[in-house]
């Protein structure tokens, strides 16, 4: 917890100003940045109702408020209903690297986000 300091070196990273919390519906496809908060998604106008929906069972008000999509997917379980419905619908995630990475998000020999208990 960052309210008890402990002697020990505390790094921080802020991504705020990356523009990486935009959300853009281009045909078929809805884009949405990582640091999006769950919130913004739930209220564009961009949003289809089943996300909607499973927007507000992931989590309350305030917590979708400051809670981002990608912060939110890194740290899912298999309860997560976002994650359920983001693989059901075979959902990409672009990582940035030195070259731009496409992952499909159930594909675990790819993606490090894994929804089963570890083994």
């Amino acid at each position: 917890m960052l309210s008890h300091y402990r002697g020990e070196a505390i790094e921080v990273v802020d991504l705020q100003a990356l523009g990486l919390n935009t959300i853009s519906a281009q045909g078929r496809t809805l884009k949405v940045g990582a640091t999006a908060t769950l919130q913004q998604l739930l209220e564009s106008t961009d949003c289809p109702p089943p996300m909607a929906a499973a927007l507000r069972l992931e989590a309350p008000l305030n917590l979708r408020n400051g809670s981002s999509i990608g912060g939110t997917l890194m740290g899912c379980d298999g309860r997560s209903g976002l994650a359920t419905l983001l693989l059901a619908l075979d959902a990409k995630i672009r990582v940035m690297r030195t070259s731009p990475e496409i992952l499909i998000l159930g594909n675990s020999s790819q993606c490090a986000i894994r929804f089963h208990a570890a083994s």
